[in-house]
């Protein structure tokens, strides 16, 4: 016969481990088709080790001796043993049809070894671009995405309040938004971030949900930590608003982590003290945060704020005049709220070189005893912000009045008056009824 054998040779396997191959089936048909026996063979052979391990009745999760049952490793062969024969039965079938297509001529080839099983190969995903043609063609693909998009929309539409934002985006849009332009704005300064029943001050969790009901600027209080970080917290002790006892300043950052914070009647919360880093960082097209001092400097609250680069939605309470032309030399590009009771402060200011374009006058917690006080900062662009925590605000939180709409006569009288930005206690109740929701 020769060398060679026949063209219609069935494939066989030899001593050696080689297959002919001859024909219109290629060698790695044949690799196939022997994986496929072998496989079969090993699936009879478990099975029947596994069909006289339950005719003998033996314990299936742990039999006498050591290492595990030989009925587990029965089972887990023979479902491996059968996955095994399908994957090269698929691929044989493929390999066969291939073969049959790209071998038309009748040529004979020399042997192939076998080292190794022929792994199955993946096909490539087809992928259909989302188009409205491709999902009119495939109307499954259409529901598949859909339907789901469809139920977020659902879903998202049922939130019952909005979260108002302020973003200025530039430290020029900030000084146009705190200018005076004649237009009232009237805007409320949430102080210490609006306090409320479960939501503790200078908290993160608290700004956001001063910002469900109103849009406001965020006043904030910042301490230094015994390690030098920067946390938010008004008191220099912590037992009044912390599960915590002693100083802010005895205390690490990592150790202040551990504590929770109180709301105004003592109620611990699951909220946490959170970092100037951590506001400064939060407050990006949300809001605009008002940084008083306690014991960190002007200097070092300016230097965070362009850590940041946020100039564009941070300012920070200065104390005296001192303190405004140290800000304003070290970042002209700083807001300022700066305390002007009466017109002997404000005609100082002009003096003293610190650009108006750059201050929110704060003129007190009671009206000025001037009143053309306002006329005159107005005149200068600046705009005017007034405190009601230690008034009007007392008589909504101490229960004296029932209702903030029953205070709304008074609360008018002051942007009558003159105010444009009202510092409050009460963000959440007083912001929309000033016409903030």
């Amino acid at each position: 016969m020769g060398g060679r054998p026949p063209r219609h040779r069935p494939l066989t396997m030899n001593g050696e481990g080689y297959i002919h191959r001859g024909g219109r089936h290629d060698g790695n048909a044949g690799e196939c088709r022997g994986r496929v026996t072998e496989a079969r063979i090993k699936q009879q052979n478990v099975r029947r080790e596994y069909m006289q391990c339950l005719a003998s009745r033996r314990d299936l999760s742990r039999p006498p001796g050591k290492g595990p049952s030989s009925c587990r490793q029965s089972t887990v062969y023979l479902s491996a043993s059968g996955s095994t024969a399908t994957m090269y039965r698929n691929n044989l079938t493929g390999r066969v049809i291939r073969s049959r297509v790209r071998n038309r001529s009748d040529r004979p080839s020399g042997l192939s070894r076998i080292s190794s099983p022929v792994p199955r190969a993946r096909r490539p995903c087809r992928r259909f671009p989302l188009t409205w043609n491709t999902m009119r063609r495939h109307p499954f693909l259409a529901a598949v995405v859909l339907v789901p998009l469809s139920f977020g929309v659902l879903v998202g539409s049922q939130s019952p309040r909005k979260s108002h934002r302020i973003d200025p985006q530039t430290p020029q849009g900030l000084r146009q938004l705190l200018a005076y332009t004649g237009t009232p704005l009237p805007l409320v300064s949430a102080h210490r971030g609006g306090v409320r029943r479960g939501f503790p001050e200078n908290c993160l969790a608290t700004f956001e949900e001063t910002l469900q009901h109103t849009p406001a600027i965020m006043e904030v209080d910042s301490r230094y930590t015994q390690d030098g970080a920067i946390v938010l917290h008004h008191d220099a002790t912590l037992e009044r608003t912390t599960t915590g006892q002693g100083h802010v300043a005895d205390f690490t950052l990592a150790e202040l982590k551990q504590l929770n914070l109180k709301d105004a009647e003592g109620n611990v919360t699951p909220f946490t003290i959170p970092t100037l880093d951590e506001a400064l960082m939060w407050a990006r097209g949300k809001t605009i945060l008002v940084l008083d001092q306690k014991d960190v400097s002007v200097a070092e609250r300016v230097r965070k704020i362009a850590d940041h680069n946020a100039e564009a939605y941070a300012m920070v309470i200065v104390n005296s005049f001192k303190d405004a032309q140290a800000c304003h030399a070290l970042n002209a590009n700083v807001m300022m709220e700066v305390m002007i009771p009466n017109r002997e402060k404000a005609e100082e200011i002009g003096r003293l070189g610190i650009p108006w374009q750059n201050v929110v006058a704060f003129v007190g917690h009671t009206p000025p005893e001037d009143a053309a006080l306002y006329e005159f900062i107005h005149r200068q662009g600046a705009c005017c912000m007034m405190g009601t925590s230690r008034n009007l605000d007392r008589q909504i939180i101490t229960g004296a009045v029932a209702d903030v709409k029953q205070l709304e006569r008074d609360y008018r009288a002051f942007l009558e008056r003159g105010a444009d930005i009202i510092e409050t206690d009460i963000p959440a109740e007083l912001g929309p009824l000033l016409g903030g929701s």
